[in-house]
């Protein structure tokens, strides 16, 4: 489990006047790069193998650890190393800046959700929170399938688009480490997707 805003959705989480348990960045992200260096040290944990699976909010933390190649000194304990060897990323939102028309026009809280959780209206503020501001900096990727459905109002097309344009296009990283995918004539989100039959064709 990890904090997420707003406060009091999970059992035990304070309200947001205390900042160390406000359900925001960088509790989250924090939280799941925690479970994947726990997970490394497990002795079921096969050759210290480690996948992280994620949907919704899920899948925005954990594409963010995937990409992120820093070092902390103390908890969550971790390094370019620690990071997971593969990802897959169901609905998951990736520029929390996006101010696209599908998101604009969308029938979803994006834009509400966006500002409760970076406790900011300001879309570089945003940015510098997002998973893509991550893919900006980093030298190496590791495996990772993003996966969301065509007509998902929780995911906006552009969320898919920008962060693939930023590995295709900006940085130039090899593609088959990071396919992305959108399933046809769906509304389905996040874990939604799960009995659905995640392949091309």
């Amino acid at each position: 489990e990890y904090p997420e805003a707003p406060p009091f959705t999970i059992q035990g989480q304070a309200d947001h006047s205390s900042t160390a348990a406000s359900g925001r960045p960088p509790e989250q992200t924090n939280a799941v790069e925690a479970a994947v260096v726990a997970a490394r040290q497990d002795t079921h944990c096969y050759h210290s193998l480690v996948g992280v699976l994620g949907g919704s909010c899920g899948a925005a933390h954990a594409a963010f650890i995937s990409f992120d190649d820093t070092t902390t000194s103390d908890w969550p304990n971790w390094s370019n190393d620690a990071r997971p060897n593969c990802i897959v990323c169901l609905s998951g939102q990736y520029d929390f800046s996006d101010r696209d028309n599908d998101v604009i026009l969308s029938p979803s809280s994006f834009i509400h959700d966006v500002e409760n959780y970076t406790n900011t209206v300001s879309p570089s503020t945003q940015w510098a929170l997002s998973p893509i501001a991550k893919a900006h900096t980093v030298d190496s990727l590791i495996p990772m399938y993003f996966i969301r459905a065509e007509d998902d109002p929780g995911s906006p097309a552009s969320q898919s688009t920008y962060l693939w344009y930023e590995l295709n296009q900006v940085r130039g990283f090899n593609s088959s480490y990071y396919p992305m995918w959108s399933i046809p004539m769906n509304d389905n989100h996040a874990f939604g997707l799960w009995q659905q039959k995640i392949k091309d064709n």
